[in-house]
């Protein structure tokens, strides 16, 4: 769902050269393979070979569930560091979703459109404004029908156009 998403178009344009954006991917995808999909894809496994009847299609948990099911089995010192490994991870995430959006309403729309001319010092109470806002409008969309996640799957759904006209960049020199 993430592939495609703000933070790696914003990443690869703040690299100093496009040589160093190649290998940042390049470098992080071979460490995400030991150090992230190794380790989930072994806890999977694992819950579900252990609890044959409790994920979907046969029970009722849903297979991304199996990291829950886990931290309820193990013991609660490192259920606890899990859980707060993967609490950092998302609050991570997070963070750098929400100064991404206020940084871009900040810019993009209010210093262009009410003060073009202003000064960082004249832009920190709106952008804590802004901030602020933010932070209650995806609180409020938290309670959406279906979560966040349906929100987020579906907002990342609209990357499928945006993703042909990369393909196109990437392979038309013309077409930029």
């Amino acid at each position: 769902l993430v592939w495609g998403n703000n933070y790696y178009w914003l990443r690869v344009a703040s690299c100093r050269s496009e040589r160093v954006a190649k290998q940042s991917y390049f470098w992080t995808g071979l460490l995400l393979v030991p150090l992230v999909f190794v380790p989930f894809t072994l806890v999977g496994i694992y819950a579900a070979s252990a609890n044959p009847t409790l994920f979907a299609p046969i029970g009722k948990v849903p297979s991304a569930g199996a990291y829950g099911v886990m931290l309820k089995v193990l013991p609660p010192v490192i259920a606890s560091f899990l859980l707060i490994g993967a609490l950092a991870a998302s609050i991570s995430t997070a963070a750098t979703a929400h100064i991404g959006a206020t940084s871009t309403a900040v810019r993009d729309i209010y210093q262009r459109v009410f003060r073009p001319n202003a000064t960082a010092k004249e832009l920190l109470l709106p952008s804590k404004v802004i901030l602020l806002l933010l932070g209650g409008i995806t609180w409020l969309l938290c309670f959406y029908p279906g979560g966040p996640v349906y929100l987020f799957a579906f907002a990342n759904s609209w990357l499928g156009p945006p993703s042909i006209l990369v393909l196109l960049g990437m392979t038309w020199r013309r077409f930029t």
